[in-house]
């Protein structure tokens, strides 16, 4: 694997993610997740199972159909062309988050299973940055991905700050600060509020400089809830700080 800029790659998680009960499929069973995407990734439709048995997990039947296994891919697939968009690495952590948050009906999706199956199918490899595993299609190589940690405050004009502080101090912004899970879920509230032309991947590094520079957010030392809003609400509640 070559990188053309080594200093550019980073990882980050979601602390301590809940438990993930398993999805169980049935024929007709919508398990895809409805996330943008500049260029649709293979569909799996045309994928053979294979060595995928009975264990269980689909009843005492076996599977049901080779649809739920085929959706259970596209997840994967349609989540890693996600994370390349937005230019965050393909680690599983931030699969999972993608995945969890990117739609409020793939919360409880199984996405180790769904890489297992993505991995048995061979449509998704593993491979390694050091230490790092990361996901990838098959024959594609590892994107350039944001830095989600450092950064300068000077970066950004000073309109984005206010329009930044204005959204975290209205009511509708604190409450959706809060009740956020993980870095990637309260990255999302903050883009659609405020950072819209941005990626993803920038604005988690801009909610890195909200925790570690303004201060603005406190979160646990271990994980990410729960979080504290350091600045006073405001009387507005727009909500949006454009």
């Amino acid at each position: 694997m070559v990188l053309s800029n080594p200093r550019s790659f980073y990882t980050y998680g979601s602390g301590n993610p809940k438990p993930m009960s398993k999805l169980i499929c049935h024929d007709n069973q919508d398990t895809s997740l409805s996330l943008p995407y500049e260029h649709p990734p293979p569909s799996s439709s045309s994928v053979e199972a294979k060595n995928i048995s009975s264990n269980g997990i689909w009843g005492s039947q076996g599977l049901q159909s080779l649809q739920c296994v085929q959706s259970f891919i596209d997840v994967s697939l349609l989540a890693l062309n996600t994370l390349r968009i937005e230019k965050i690495l393909p680690t599983e952590a931030n699969i999972i988050d993608c995945i969890r948050y990117g739609d409020p009906k793939n919360r409880n999706t199984d996405v180790r299973m769904a890489l297992n199956y993505a991995l048995e199918q061979q449509v998704i490899i593993k491979e390694f940055l050091g230490k790092m595993e990361l996901y990838l299609r098959r024959n594609e190589r590892v994107w350039k991905c944001e830095n989600p940690i450092g950064g300068s405050i000077k970066e950004y004009p000073e309109a984005t700050w206010v329009a930044i502080q204005k959204y975290i101090t209205s009511s509708t912004g604190r409450l959706e600060m809060i009740s956020s899970e993980c870095r990637y879920e309260a990255a999302s509230f903050l883009r659609n509020a405020c950072l819209k032309a941005l990626s993803l991947g920038e604005v988690i590094r801009i909610l890195n400089m909200i925790i570690t520079m303004k201060r603005w957010i406190k979160h646990a030392q271990v994980g990410w809830r729960p979080i504290t809003i350091t600045l006073a609400e405001a009387n507005n509640d727009t909500g949006n700080g454009t």
